[in-house]
């Protein structure tokens, strides 16, 4: 495709972002407050302290919404996205180092929300990519907090292997959507310059249909 059609492709996806990365985001803070009630079944004597940093975490998120509303914030998009997609993994790994490190059931979260990002928001490769690499760093320091779980084997192994399986596979995900995306883009833009020049063919020989009348 030219330059021109390649443009107008930014522009189109900068839009279909700028409107998953808000709704995305709300869904988010509904699902980050509803795990107040694993808090209540896993960990009832922390429920309060994770149910605060739920809060926060909710409100801040709220916060980029609204940045997000913005010419400042809608240039920033993918920055911003990338912010408050990595608070919830942030405090999922918080409360990872604040239970039982490797065996604590909060991974589980860390895997849904890169799941999440790679099918709920029209990420790229390298944005995917980046996020889980940090989430795995985040979840590495959250283990080492307890050494008696942070060794080579048992669960720490394990829940890491599930954890680079799911960014490998949410990143490639992330790279074959995006290619669709742009392969319909080029479709349509296609069909619409196949329009376009047939209706002025069509308007070409209406005019010498007009001629030869006359």
């Amino acid at each position: 495709m030219s330059k021109e059609h390649y443009s107008g492709y930014e522009d189109e996806i900068r839009e279909y972002r700028l409107s998953f990365n808000r709704a995305f985001a709300y869904t988010a803070i509904v699902l980050i407050l509803l795990g107040m009630g694993l808090d209540y079944g896993l960990y009832p004597h922390l429920q309060y302290l994770f149910g605060a940093a739920r809060i926060v975490v909710s409100l801040l998120i709220y916060c980029i919404i609204i940045i997000l509303r913005t010419k400042w914030g809608q240039d920033r998009a993918e920055m911003l996205a990338f912010v408050w997609l990595l608070l919830p993994q942030i405090m999922i790994t918080w409360m990872i180092g604040a239970t039982e490190g490797a065996t604590s059931m909060y991974s589980i979260g860390l895997y849904l929300a890169i799941f999440g990002a790679s099918l709920g928001l029209p990420t790229t490769f390298r944005f995917n990519l980046v996020l889980g690499f940090v989430t795995f760093l985040l979840y590495l320091a959250a283990c080492s907090i307890h050494p008696e779980s942070f060794m080579l084997h048992g669960a720490f192994v394990v829940n890491s292997l599930i954890l680079l399986f799911v960014i490998v596979i949410s990143a490639v995900s992330c790279f074959f959507n995006e290619r669709a995306r742009f392969i319909l883009f080029r479709l349509k833009t296609e069909v619409a310059e196949k329009n376009r020049q047939l209706e002025e063919t069509n308007k070409n020989l209406a005019d010498i249909k007009g001629q030869m009348l006359q």
